[in-house]
């Protein structure tokens, strides 16, 4: 196991790929950009399904999944969650921003993002905003 105290550096994080330790933020970019497409698949298959199986089962504890993930209001916790649902995640799978087709076989996180996109401020910024790639 890598630990702060036995990476020759002293340095944290670290990624471990094929036995080498990679212990400069350049480093994971330089070798994680070599497998873009591998990596793709990882995070397109099982670890977005379980990922997203989560959040799908906690929002689906407050209101049976017809409001937001805390609460009666917007909180932070929804912020984030639909930026990533709404900006990061489409851009893994491949699409744009705004593109949640992905989320077709979550029901429940479709209508999330589809209630926070229709928020009256919500939906002024997105129709003004600059779309960018990521």
């Amino acid at each position: 196991m890598i630990s702060y105290w036995n990476t020759p550096l002293g340095q944290m994080p670290v990624l471990e790929v094929d036995g080498k330790e990679l212990l400069k933020a350049q480093r994971f970019s330089d070798t994680l950009g070599g497998n873009l497409a591998e990596l793709t698949k990882l995070l397109t298959t099982t670890k977005s399904k379980r990922y997203l199986g989560s959040l799908e089962k906690r929002l689906g504890k407050n209101k049976d999944g017809k409001g937001w993930f805390v609460g009666d209001k917007i909180t932070f916790a929804d912020i984030q969650v639909f930026w990533l649902l709404h900006d990061q995640y489409p851009t893994v799978f491949g699409g744009r921003a705004g593109d949640v087709d992905y989320l077709k076989e979550y029901k429940l996180l479709h209508g999330f993002v589809e209630r926070f996109k229709a928020e009256p401020k919500v939906s002024e910024w997105l129709a003004k905003r600059p779309v960018t790639p990521f």
